[in-house]
């Protein structure tokens, strides 16, 4: 089913398919966290392909900054989830906890560099992060 769907999918939604099989590439070293973001971000974009097209009308967003700033989002859900942590505060070194937080900070630093985002919300941003880890677990 899922191949009929990518296989016929609109142009824009195969657009943000590719830039997701990209970012796959990009974070190859992250394997383990990537398959934890591929599993809910894929299945979000071929089962909303309509609603997809029109948030990329609405708010002339290109794929690679729409597949970017869905990667941090759901890094950032991940991390802050509790479900990575060896205890309250700390992330499992053993667990893609880490790597999440890694894709989490560069993905925020892509999609910053494609709007042109300050840096300071940014950071702001990354800090929060960090915060709400310490506070889970």
């Amino acid at each position: 089913m899922k191949f009929f769907k990518k296989a016929f999918a609109p142009p824009e939604v195969k657009a943000a398919l590719g830039v997701m099989d990209e970012a796959e590439h990009h974070y190859s070293r992250l394997s383990q966290a990537f398959r934890i973001v591929k599993n809910r971000l894929e299945p979000m974009i071929l089962n909303q392909q309509k609603e997809i097209i029109k948030y990329f009308k609405e708010n002339d967003e290109t794929p690679r900054e729409f597949v970017y700033t869905r990667i941090s989002n759901i890094a950032g859900d991940e991390v802050e989830s509790g479900q990575y942590h060896i205890y309250i505060g700390v992330l499992n070194p053993m667990g893609p906890g880490g790597a999440l937080l890694e894709m989490f900070d560069d993905s925020m630093d892509l999609v910053a560099e494609l709007r042109s985002i300050e840096p300071e919300w940014v950071a702001e941003q990354k800090a929060l992060i960090r915060q709400n880890i310490k506070e889970v677990g």
